[in-house]
Protein backbone atom coordinates (compact mmCIF):
# COMPACT_ATOMS: atom_id res chain seq x y z
CA UNK A 1 0.00 0.00 0.00
CA UNK A 2 2.72 2.48 1.04
CA UNK A 3 4.19 1.66 -2.29
CA UNK A 4 1.14 2.14 -4.57
CA UNK A 5 0.66 5.57 -2.75
CA UNK A 6 4.07 6.35 -3.67
CA UNK A 7 3.52 5.68 -7.50
CA UNK A 8 0.16 7.54 -7.45
CA UNK A 9 1.71 10.42 -5.57
CA UNK A 10 4.69 10.07 -8.47
CA UNK A 11 1.96 9.80 -11.28
CA UNK A 12 -0.16 12.91 -9.38
CA UNK A 13 3.19 15.10 -9.82
CA UNK A 14 4.02 14.26 -13.62
CA UNK A 15 0.33 15.14 -14.02
CA UNK A 16 0.56 18.39 -12.55
CA UNK A 17 3.92 19.27 -14.48
CA UNK A 18 2.83 18.19 -17.97
CA UNK A 19 -1.21 20.53 -17.13
CA UNK A 20 1.89 23.25 -16.36
CA UNK A 21 4.18 22.57 -19.15
CA UNK A 22 0.77 22.91 -21.95
CA UNK A 23 -0.70 25.68 -20.30
CA UNK A 24 3.13 27.63 -20.86
CA UNK A 25 2.89 26.53 -24.04
CA UNK A 26 -0.67 26.98 -24.96
CA UNK A 27 0.14 30.75 -23.10
CA UNK A 28 3.27 31.41 -25.60
CA UNK A 29 1.62 30.11 -28.37
CA UNK A 30 -1.20 32.60 -27.68
CA UNK A 31 1.11 35.42 -27.38
CA UNK A 32 2.71 34.68 -30.66
CA UNK A 33 -0.09 34.64 -32.71
CA UNK A 34 -1.37 37.93 -31.47
CA UNK A 35 2.04 39.41 -32.07
CA UNK A 36 2.31 37.85 -35.61
CA UNK A 37 -1.31 39.12 -36.41
CA UNK A 38 -0.36 42.77 -34.94
CA UNK A 39 2.60 42.58 -37.15
CA UNK A 40 0.52 41.73 -40.44
CA UNK A 41 -2.27 43.71 -39.36
CA UNK A 42 0.28 47.23 -39.02
CA UNK A 43 1.55 46.16 -43.18
CA UNK A 44 -0.31 43.40 -45.06
CA UNK A 45 1.42 43.70 -47.81
CA UNK A 46 4.31 42.34 -45.88
CA UNK A 47 2.41 38.67 -45.45
CA UNK A 48 1.42 39.43 -49.64
CA UNK A 49 5.53 39.87 -50.28
CA UNK A 50 6.45 36.64 -48.06
CA UNK A 51 3.54 34.25 -49.81
CA UNK A 52 4.78 35.80 -53.36
CA UNK A 53 8.47 34.75 -52.45
CA UNK A 54 7.37 31.40 -51.53
CA UNK A 55 5.35 30.78 -54.47
CA UNK A 56 8.15 32.24 -56.95
CA UNK A 57 10.98 30.30 -54.85
CA UNK A 58 8.61 26.71 -56.29
CA UNK A 59 9.23 27.88 -59.99
CA UNK A 60 13.54 27.23 -59.34
CA UNK A 61 12.90 23.92 -57.57
CA UNK A 62 12.33 21.67 -60.62
CA UNK A 63 15.15 19.51 -62.07
CA UNK A 64 17.25 20.37 -59.17
CA UNK A 65 16.93 16.25 -57.53
CA UNK A 66 15.13 13.20 -58.22
CA UNK A 67 11.80 14.73 -56.52
CA UNK A 68 12.01 18.05 -56.87
CA UNK A 69 8.35 18.03 -59.18
CA UNK A 70 6.89 17.02 -55.91
CA UNK A 71 8.72 19.34 -53.39
CA UNK A 72 8.03 22.11 -55.98
CA UNK A 73 4.00 21.64 -55.56
CA UNK A 74 4.35 21.17 -51.73
CA UNK A 75 6.40 24.35 -51.80
CA UNK A 76 3.84 26.39 -54.48
CA UNK A 77 0.80 24.98 -52.10
CA UNK A 78 2.18 25.96 -49.13
CA UNK A 79 2.53 29.67 -49.96
CA UNK A 80 -1.35 29.34 -51.34
CA UNK A 81 -2.22 27.63 -47.68
CA UNK A 82 0.08 30.60 -45.73
CA UNK A 83 -1.83 33.14 -47.76
CA UNK A 84 -5.40 31.28 -46.50
CA UNK A 85 -4.32 31.03 -43.01
CA UNK A 86 -3.36 34.97 -43.41
CA UNK A 87 -6.40 35.97 -44.98
CA UNK A 88 -8.43 34.38 -42.01
CA UNK A 89 -6.42 35.97 -39.28
CA UNK A 90 -6.60 39.28 -41.04
CA UNK A 91 -10.96 38.98 -41.58
CA UNK A 92 -10.96 38.46 -37.74
CA UNK A 93 -8.65 40.58 -36.44
CA UNK A 94 -10.20 43.39 -39.34
CA UNK A 95 -13.81 42.14 -37.61
CA UNK A 96 -15.27 41.59 -41.74
CA UNK A 97 -18.32 40.40 -41.94
CA UNK A 98 -18.88 37.56 -44.37
CA UNK A 99 -22.16 36.39 -45.60
CA UNK A 100 -21.85 32.76 -45.97
CA UNK A 101 -22.65 30.56 -42.73
CA UNK A 102 -20.35 28.62 -40.44
CA UNK A 103 -20.91 25.52 -42.65
CA UNK A 104 -20.56 26.87 -45.98
CA UNK A 105 -17.51 28.65 -45.04
CA UNK A 106 -16.40 25.24 -43.45
CA UNK A 107 -17.31 23.65 -46.53
CA UNK A 108 -15.53 26.19 -49.05
CA UNK A 109 -12.60 26.79 -46.86
CA UNK A 110 -11.65 22.65 -46.92
CA UNK A 111 -12.60 22.68 -50.73
CA UNK A 112 -9.76 25.79 -50.94
CA UNK A 113 -7.07 23.39 -49.00
CA UNK A 114 -7.59 20.32 -51.19
CA UNK A 115 -7.54 22.52 -54.42
CA UNK A 116 -4.15 23.97 -53.00
CA UNK A 117 -3.16 20.45 -52.14
CA UNK A 118 -4.52 18.11 -54.94
CA UNK A 119 -1.76 18.79 -57.51
CA UNK A 120 1.02 17.60 -54.94
CA UNK A 121 -1.19 14.77 -54.29
CA UNK A 122 -1.58 13.80 -57.42
CA UNK A 123 2.54 13.94 -58.20
CA UNK A 124 3.31 12.52 -54.81
CA UNK A 125 0.44 9.51 -55.84
CA UNK A 126 2.09 9.08 -59.01
CA UNK A 127 5.45 8.40 -57.51
CA UNK A 128 4.44 6.12 -55.04
CA UNK A 129 1.96 4.12 -56.18
CA UNK A 130 2.40 4.86 -60.28
CA UNK A 131 -0.02 5.50 -62.70
CA UNK A 132 -2.99 3.50 -61.71
CA UNK A 133 -2.25 4.63 -57.61
CA UNK A 134 -2.38 8.17 -59.05
CA UNK A 135 -5.65 7.64 -60.75
CA UNK A 136 -7.15 5.87 -57.94
CA UNK A 137 -6.46 8.92 -55.89
CA UNK A 138 -7.60 11.67 -58.43
CA UNK A 139 -11.08 9.91 -58.34
CA UNK A 140 -11.56 10.13 -54.95
CA UNK A 141 -10.47 13.52 -54.11
CA UNK A 142 -12.53 14.76 -57.17
CA UNK A 143 -15.22 12.99 -55.74
CA UNK A 144 -14.89 14.80 -52.34
CA UNK A 145 -14.71 17.85 -54.14
CA UNK A 146 -18.30 16.78 -55.82
CA UNK A 147 -19.75 15.90 -53.02
CA UNK A 148 -18.55 19.60 -50.94
CA UNK A 149 -19.74 21.64 -54.09
CA UNK A 150 -23.22 19.93 -54.67
CA UNK A 151 -23.88 20.22 -50.88
CA UNK A 152 -23.39 23.93 -51.67
CA UNK A 153 -25.15 24.04 -54.61
CA UNK A 154 -28.28 22.28 -53.57
CA UNK A 155 -28.51 22.52 -49.83
CA UNK A 156 -26.64 25.75 -48.88
CA UNK A 157 -27.54 27.25 -52.28
CA UNK A 158 -24.41 29.49 -52.66
CA UNK A 159 -24.73 30.44 -56.29
CA UNK A 160 -22.27 29.46 -59.01
CA UNK A 161 -18.79 29.00 -56.48
CA UNK A 162 -15.22 30.15 -57.88
CA UNK A 163 -12.11 27.85 -58.18
CA UNK A 164 -11.05 28.15 -55.24
CA UNK A 165 -14.13 28.74 -53.74
CA UNK A 166 -12.21 30.59 -50.62
CA UNK A 167 -10.95 33.90 -53.20
CA UNK A 168 -7.64 35.28 -51.46
CA UNK A 169 -8.15 38.32 -49.80
CA UNK A 170 -7.93 41.92 -51.38
CA UNK A 171 -6.15 43.19 -48.37
CA UNK A 172 -5.70 46.51 -50.42
CA UNK A 173 -9.45 47.41 -51.20
CA UNK A 174 -10.88 44.57 -48.56
CA UNK A 175 -8.99 45.46 -45.29
CA UNK A 176 -10.21 48.28 -42.54
CA UNK A 177 -7.24 48.93 -41.59
CA UNK A 178 -6.41 51.81 -44.14
CA UNK A 179 -5.33 55.78 -43.97
CA UNK A 180 -8.29 57.24 -41.21
CA UNK A 181 -9.87 60.52 -43.25
CA UNK A 182 -8.44 64.00 -42.33
CA UNK A 183 -11.27 64.39 -39.68
CA UNK A 184 -10.49 61.23 -38.35
CA UNK A 185 -6.29 61.99 -38.49
CA UNK A 186 -7.06 65.25 -36.72
CA UNK A 187 -9.39 64.10 -33.78
CA UNK A 188 -6.92 61.40 -33.07
CA UNK A 189 -3.81 64.00 -33.24
CA UNK A 190 -5.75 65.99 -30.80
CA UNK A 191 -7.58 63.86 -28.38
CA UNK A 192 -4.73 60.96 -29.04
CA UNK A 193 -7.38 59.05 -29.55
CA UNK A 194 -6.15 55.58 -30.72
CA UNK A 195 -5.21 55.77 -34.29
CA UNK A 196 -1.68 54.03 -33.93
CA UNK A 197 0.67 55.26 -37.04
CA UNK A 198 3.04 52.13 -38.44
CA UNK A 199 6.46 53.95 -37.46
CA UNK A 200 7.72 52.21 -41.07
CA UNK A 201 5.38 52.70 -43.54
CA UNK A 202 3.16 56.21 -41.83
CA UNK A 203 0.15 54.13 -42.35
CA UNK A 204 -2.51 54.79 -39.83
CA UNK A 205 -4.36 52.01 -38.31
CA UNK A 206 -6.91 52.13 -36.03
CA UNK A 207 -5.79 50.62 -32.56
CA UNK A 208 -8.38 48.28 -30.70
CA UNK A 209 -7.98 49.94 -27.57
CA UNK A 210 -9.03 53.32 -29.01
CA UNK A 211 -11.70 55.35 -27.62
CA UNK A 212 -15.34 54.32 -27.79
CA UNK A 213 -16.56 56.80 -30.38
CA UNK A 214 -13.63 56.30 -32.89
CA UNK A 215 -14.56 52.67 -32.30
CA UNK A 216 -17.47 52.83 -33.14
CA UNK A 217 -16.99 54.83 -36.20
CA UNK A 218 -14.49 52.47 -37.32
CA UNK A 219 -17.30 49.14 -36.69
CA UNK A 220 -19.96 50.80 -38.64
CA UNK A 221 -17.43 51.92 -41.43
CA UNK A 222 -16.03 48.39 -41.67
CA UNK A 223 -18.64 46.30 -40.89
CA UNK A 224 -19.80 47.16 -44.24
CA UNK A 225 -16.79 45.26 -45.86
CA UNK A 226 -17.28 42.13 -46.84
CA UNK A 227 -15.17 39.22 -48.44
CA UNK A 228 -17.95 39.10 -50.74
CA UNK A 229 -19.67 42.01 -51.45
CA UNK A 230 -22.98 40.73 -52.22
CA UNK A 231 -24.99 37.12 -51.21
CA UNK A 232 -25.26 34.86 -54.10
CA UNK A 233 -28.11 34.25 -56.53
CA UNK A 234 -30.79 32.37 -56.28
CA UNK A 235 -30.30 29.93 -59.38
CA UNK A 236 -32.95 28.55 -61.36
CA UNK A 237 -33.85 25.13 -62.10
CA UNK A 238 -31.68 25.66 -65.52
CA UNK A 239 -29.19 27.32 -63.93
CA UNK A 240 -28.77 24.59 -61.11
CA UNK A 241 -28.72 21.65 -63.99
CA UNK A 242 -25.98 24.08 -65.89
CA UNK A 243 -23.69 24.29 -61.97
CA UNK A 244 -24.34 20.23 -61.95
CA UNK A 245 -23.46 20.27 -65.19
CA UNK A 246 -19.86 21.67 -64.55
CA UNK A 247 -19.08 19.96 -61.03
CA UNK A 248 -20.16 16.75 -62.23
CA UNK A 249 -17.53 16.82 -65.37
CA UNK A 250 -14.80 15.46 -63.65
CA UNK A 251 -16.39 12.63 -62.31
CA UNK A 252 -17.40 11.61 -66.26
CA UNK A 253 -14.42 12.75 -67.43
CA UNK A 254 -11.87 10.46 -65.08
CA UNK A 255 -13.85 7.20 -65.84
CA UNK A 256 -13.60 7.48 -69.91
CA UNK A 257 -9.81 8.32 -69.57
CA UNK A 258 -9.90 5.13 -67.66
CA UNK A 259 -11.96 3.07 -70.22
CA UNK A 260 -10.79 4.63 -73.13
CA UNK A 261 -6.94 5.89 -72.63
CA UNK A 262 -5.87 9.33 -72.20
CA UNK A 263 -4.82 9.89 -75.45
CA UNK A 264 -8.12 9.30 -77.00
CA UNK A 265 -10.06 11.85 -78.21
CA UNK A 266 -13.70 10.26 -76.76
CA UNK A 267 -12.74 12.07 -73.20
CA UNK A 268 -11.55 15.21 -74.51
CA UNK A 269 -15.04 15.92 -76.42
CA UNK A 270 -17.15 14.63 -73.44
CA UNK A 271 -15.26 17.17 -71.24
CA UNK A 272 -15.73 19.93 -74.05
CA UNK A 273 -19.18 18.91 -74.69
CA UNK A 274 -20.13 19.60 -70.63
CA UNK A 275 -17.98 22.43 -70.71
CA UNK A 276 -20.07 23.61 -73.45
CA UNK A 277 -23.22 23.14 -72.56
CA UNK A 278 -22.98 23.96 -69.14
CA UNK A 279 -21.61 27.53 -70.44
CA UNK A 280 -24.72 27.83 -72.84
CA UNK A 281 -27.36 27.18 -69.94
CA UNK A 282 -25.57 29.43 -67.57
CA UNK A 283 -24.91 32.09 -70.21
CA UNK A 284 -28.68 32.43 -70.61
CA UNK A 285 -29.47 32.87 -66.63
CA UNK A 286 -30.14 36.27 -65.25
CA UNK A 287 -29.45 37.92 -62.04
CA UNK A 288 -26.05 37.07 -61.18
CA UNK A 289 -24.00 39.10 -58.80
CA UNK A 290 -20.44 40.44 -59.57
CA UNK A 291 -18.66 37.47 -58.37
CA UNK A 292 -20.99 34.76 -60.18
CA UNK A 293 -20.37 36.65 -63.60
CA UNK A 294 -16.71 37.08 -63.11
CA UNK A 295 -16.71 32.77 -62.81
CA UNK A 296 -18.86 32.70 -65.67
CA UNK A 297 -16.21 34.59 -67.97
CA UNK A 298 -13.00 32.78 -66.18
CA UNK A 299 -14.72 29.63 -67.35
CA UNK A 300 -15.23 30.76 -71.07
CA UNK A 301 -11.38 31.74 -70.69
CA UNK A 302 -10.60 28.02 -69.72
CA UNK A 303 -12.02 27.30 -72.91
CA UNK A 304 -8.84 27.93 -74.08
CA UNK A 305 -7.16 25.43 -72.50
CA UNK A 306 -8.15 22.46 -74.37
CA UNK A 307 -5.65 23.29 -77.07
CA UNK A 308 -3.38 22.71 -74.50
CA UNK A 309 -4.58 19.55 -73.86
CA UNK A 310 -3.91 15.87 -74.95
CA UNK A 311 -4.73 14.48 -77.57
CA UNK A 312 -5.11 17.89 -79.10
CA UNK A 313 -1.86 19.30 -77.99
CA UNK A 314 0.13 16.66 -79.17
CA UNK A 315 -1.03 16.15 -82.45
CA UNK A 316 -1.69 20.29 -83.17
CA UNK A 317 -0.60 22.85 -80.87
CA UNK A 318 2.13 21.37 -79.84
CA UNK A 319 4.41 21.65 -82.52
CA UNK A 320 2.75 25.25 -83.31
CA UNK A 321 3.61 26.73 -79.77
CA UNK A 322 7.14 25.07 -79.30
CA UNK A 323 7.59 26.49 -82.70
CA UNK A 324 6.35 30.22 -81.81
CA UNK A 325 8.59 30.19 -78.76
CA UNK A 326 11.68 28.98 -81.14
CA UNK A 327 11.36 31.96 -83.17
CA UNK A 328 11.05 34.42 -80.19
CA UNK A 329 14.39 33.00 -78.71
CA UNK A 330 15.79 33.72 -82.16
CA UNK A 331 14.30 36.84 -83.19
CA UNK A 332 14.85 38.22 -79.66
CA UNK A 333 17.89 36.83 -78.03
CA UNK A 334 17.38 38.72 -74.83
CA UNK A 335 14.04 37.40 -74.10
CA UNK A 336 15.43 33.94 -74.31
CA UNK A 337 16.50 33.88 -70.70
CA UNK A 338 12.95 33.53 -69.88
CA UNK A 339 11.29 31.19 -72.90
CA UNK A 340 14.37 28.83 -72.20
CA UNK A 341 13.03 27.73 -68.93
CA UNK A 342 9.48 27.70 -70.50
CA UNK A 343 10.52 25.38 -72.97
CA UNK A 344 11.95 23.25 -70.66
CA UNK A 345 9.31 22.48 -68.38
CA UNK A 346 6.67 22.85 -70.55
CA UNK A 347 6.08 19.01 -71.12
CA UNK A 348 5.63 18.84 -67.63
CA UNK A 349 3.51 21.74 -67.06
CA UNK A 350 1.40 20.52 -69.97
CA UNK A 351 1.20 16.40 -67.95
CA UNK A 352 0.31 18.17 -64.45
CA UNK A 353 -2.12 21.21 -64.85
CA UNK A 354 -3.57 20.95 -68.32
CA UNK A 355 -5.97 17.74 -67.79
CA UNK A 356 -9.28 18.19 -69.41
CA UNK A 357 -10.75 18.35 -65.80
CA UNK A 358 -8.50 20.12 -63.95
CA UNK A 359 -10.12 23.62 -64.83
Amino acid sequence: PVKMADNLEWLHQVQTKLNSAVGWLRQRCETAKRSYVDFMASDPSIASRIEGAIRTASYFIPGRFSSSEEVSELVYAAGNLLGLFNDMLLKHKARLVEVWTRDQAYLMKLLTVIEYLEVFIEAASARMWGEPGKWLVVFCIHVAKAVMRFLLLFKHKSGLLPSPPTQPLDRENDLPNMAPTDETISEATVTNSGVWRAPRTGKFVQALGGSSKNERAWQRRHQQSSVVSQPPSQLKSEQVAGAALYIARPLVHIPSMFLFGENSWLPWIISLGIDVASLSVLSKGKGYNSSERKELTRRKWMLLFYILRSPFYDRYSKLRILGLLGWLCRVFPWFSMFIRPVLDYLPTWQRTYFYNWAS
